[in-house]
């Protein structure tokens, strides 16, 4: 009996392509110079389907955002084999910096992006971000004062950002940050050994 073979294909929804398009246009171009029609004609879909899946070009940048905190979150999970606090803190901060070292596209979406105000909102605050933080402030309060939580958290924060802000303006620009993503980890690592410490 004769078997037939059908060619799989992996079926891409038209809103994963627009993200696609929109993340390498957003990423090359710029976003102030890409324009809906550009994203819509390299994601091979229309316009009233990117309106209807992310109705204007800052709901498309919201929706990227989004997506990487998503992905950076599911990489998670290995995480809760960590014991202590402080080891889950050093790992997700690590994670953090790795992961956006390793998508370029994003992290210059997130550096030169990401902070500008669009109508009042700063577009990277999405609900995975939220999270992100949220989950930095349950180990944080583990083993610093519930008074100190936060200041802990913003110097966290600003550190691995700070890092992940130099080494895209290397790549990009040429600037001065002369280590690697594993040194900028390792350092990291010390800084939340050093705040544990201290505070």
């Amino acid at each position: 009996m004769a078997t037939s073979h059908f060619a799989v294909r992996s079926v891409v929804s038209a809103r994963e392509n627009i993200l696609a398009a929109g993340k390498h246009l957003y990423h090359v171009v710029g976003y102030d110079g890409t324009s809906v029609d550009a994203i819509c004609r390299e994601s091979k879909t229309s316009e009233s389907e990117f309106i209807i899946h992310f109705g204007n070009k800052d709901g498309l940048l919201q929706a990227i955002f989004e997506q990487g905190w998503q992905c950076l979150l599911l990489r998670l999970p290995k995480l809760q084999t960590v014991v202590s606090a402080r080891a889950r803190l050093k790992d997700l901060l690590r994670l953090a910096v790795a992961f956006f070292h390793q998508d370029p596209a994003f992290s210059e979406l997130f550096v030169f992006e990401g902070r500008r105000l669009r109508d009042g909102e700063m577009l990277a605050l999405t609900p995975s971000y939220t999270d992100f933080t949220a989950l930095i402030d349950s180990l944080v309060q583990i083993e610093v004062p519930e008074q100190e939580t936060a200041i802990v958290r913003s110097v966290l924060m600003g550190a691995w950002e700070g890092v992940v802000r130099d080494l895209t303006l290397r790549e990009r620009f040429g600037y001065p940050a002369n280590f690697s993503g594993q040194q900028a980890e390792q350092c990291v690592s010390r800084l939340v050994d050093c705040l544990m410490q201290t505070v």
